[in-house]
């Protein structure tokens, strides 16, 4: 007898503690999903994400239209169902709706009209396996894409469907491009300003929008005459700096570049001076100072031109 109101006393208890516990949900987060029931909240393996929104599946999308699925409140497929203890079933999204409409919710079918208690909602695995294991139309479909996939397959196919529209895979250099991934390595070869390319004169990596820059700088690059003779493909003359250790004569600095015919710099001036060419990093100060290089206030710079790849006589 003891051991009968013990128990009796203990199941009073925990049923006390969890009406206490709906009550305080109910006070401070009435509407709020985190206050709702396990049944409610999310269940792992829920299909595909490119079904777009929150409600049920739409019926188009299927290749049998699966018509006693139905939800009564978003009108589409049962997305992640629940049962209430009615019977009628709805999305998972849509029962926290009508919990969220009123603070004695009830079953919104006409024919039903039942106070809905919370605590007796339970997701409907059967149906919703059933669901799932409907076929349906890939969502490129319109796109080209005829594959028919089950369901709940639609988001590895997604992830490898030729016709889905994917970002560039330079987007965060600026690619702002969407095209379907069948045709996104003829957009990198041809098309992307970001994808990277190889100078065909001095093999340097570059992205392809900075490439007419660099070949029009390029030392390797050749040039056309700029006096407008006609003649193109003229090599670049080489152009050699050294400056000269004074000291030891072991440890001259050089540097080389190939100067361009077109530039401003290789004109009549038209003002004091032209824009500056050539190597503007040759040397640093700090070290030009050095006695090695500048000896009574002198320094020496030897300058090579190589013309062999010029046209001559």
């Amino acid at each position: 007898m003891r051991m009968d109101t013990s128990c009796n006393l203990k199941r009073r208890k925990v049923l006390k503690l969890k009406i206490c516990n709906y009550i305080i949900i109910l006070m401070a987060v009435p509407f709020v999903v985190e206050g709702l029931p396990n049944s409610l909240k999310s269940t792992s393996s829920l299909p595909p994400e490119s079904c777009n929104g929150h409600d049920g599946y739409e019926l188009s999308i299927f290749v049998k239209k699966p018509t006693h699925y139905i939800c009564p409140v978003c009108d589409k497929v049962l997305r992640s169902p629940r049962q209430l203890q009615c019977g009628d079933r709805f999305c998972k999204n849509c029962v926290e709706k009508i919990l969220q409409k009123s603070e004695e919710p009830v079953c919104p079918v006409v024919d039903c009209q039942e106070t809905v208690d919370v605590n007796e909602i339970v997701p409907d695995h059967a149906v919703r396996k059933d669901i799932l294991a409907l076929d349906i139309y890939c969502e490129y479909r319109d796109n080209g894409c005829n594959k028919i996939i089950k369901l709940r397959d639609l988001s590895s196919h997604i992830q490898e469907c030729g016709y889905a529209e994917i970002d560039c895979i330079h987007k965060q250099r600026g690619c702002h491009a969407k095209v379907e991934r069948r045709h996104l390595a003829d957009h990198l070869a041809s098309d992307c300003l970001y994808s990277p390319v190889t100078c065909e004169y001095c093999n340097q990596s570059l992205s392809r929008e900075d490439l007419e820059e660099h070949v029009r700088r390029c030392p390797q690059a050749p040039v056309s005459c700029p006096n407008g003779c006609g003649v193109k493909d003229i090599p670049r003359m080489k152009v050699t700096l050294v400056l000269l250790d004074q000291a030891t004569g072991r440890r001259n600095l050089s540097d080389t570049f190939r100067p361009d015919p077109t530039s401003s710099s290789f004109k009549q001036p038209t003002g004091d001076m032209n824009v500056a060419s050539g190597c503007p990093l040759f040397v640093s100060q700090s070290v030009l100072e050095t006695p090695t290089y500048i000896k009574n206030d002198t320094l020496y710079i030897k300058v090579v031109v190589d013309t062999s790849d010029l046209y001559g006589p």
